[in-house]
């Protein structure tokens, strides 16, 4: 999987994207993490490292929602829709 951002055009805007990933297997617990993509600082676009912030990184489903204040209902009604800011 790859994604793909147009840094230029995300700085122009001062933009900032979060990316939210969900894994787990069949022996191992549902977790997730959270990134914050940061194209407002000029200094990300040359320094790709510093582009990206892990927020939250490998919590456990419950944990990671429990520290965000998401109920059961608002996961199932936000997950076709824009997430809330962390």
């Amino acid at each position: 999987m790859s994604i793909d951002f147009h840094f230029e055009d995300l700085a122009q805007h001062e933009q900032q994207a979060y990316l939210y990933l969900y894994f787990g297997g069949k022996y191992s617990p549902y977790k997730g993490s959270i990134y914050l993509f940061d194209f407002a600082k000029p200094e990300n676009l040359t320094n790709h490292q510093k582009l990206m912030e892990g927020i939250h990184v490998n919590r456990l489903f419950k944990d990671l929602h429990e520290e965000l204040g998401w109920k059961k209902e608002d996961i199932v009604s936000g997950q076709f829709h824009t997430l809330r800011r962390v």
